[in-house]
């Protein structure tokens, strides 16, 4: 009969107990609440050194198509490839995201110095997160270091000032 008791006994303490199972349960809670702002840290960063992959692969298009034709391409929206640069990027190249949109702008500036008005030329491509991913672009700026261009809803660089 002993035996028979200490049978039961062993049978009846498999398993966890409610208190044990809330520890366990609590500590895998504090140490995901820990990781898991860092995994969304290291994910926005690798993010940012897509788009500065993509500005890169973009300048060195802009510039190979400025030594082809003596001119920049023109103009074109927030994720529109701009006209005529197609041929010049990476195949399968896009200026649209599901995590951003770059931006290629050509600007005509007209400068008053010395007396009489002076026309100069901005390029620039810049990223515009979508989803209101403000970090996104700030990572972005950053690791762009002093080349890079804060203008509110998107940020940049500036390919070349003539």
């Amino acid at each position: 009969m002993n035996r028979a008791r200490r049978g039961l006994r062993l049978r009846a303490r498999r398993g966890f107990t409610l208190a044990e199972m809330l520890v366990v349960v609590t500590i895998i809670s504090v140490l995901s609440s820990i990781a898991l702002p860092k995994l969304q840290d290291v994910v926005r960063h690798a993010k940012a050194a897509k788009v500065i992959g993509a500005m890169a692969a973009v300048r060195v298009g802009v510039f190979t198509y400025y030594s082809d034709l003596n001119a920049f391409p023109t103009e074109s929206g927030s994720g529109v490839t701009p006209t005529g640069l197609t041929p010049y990027l990476p195949k399968n190249f896009k200026f649209a995201t599901t995590d951003y949109n770059l931006d290629y702008d050509n600007l005509t500036l007209f400068t008053f110095t010395g007396g009489t008005w002076v026309q100069s030329q901005l390029i620039m491509i810049s990223v515009r997160p979508n989803n209101n991913d403000t970090k996104l672009g700030l990572i972005v700026l950053n690791m762009l270091g002093t080349s890079g261009l804060n203008l509110g809803n998107r940020q940049g660089m500036v390919l070349s000032g003539l």
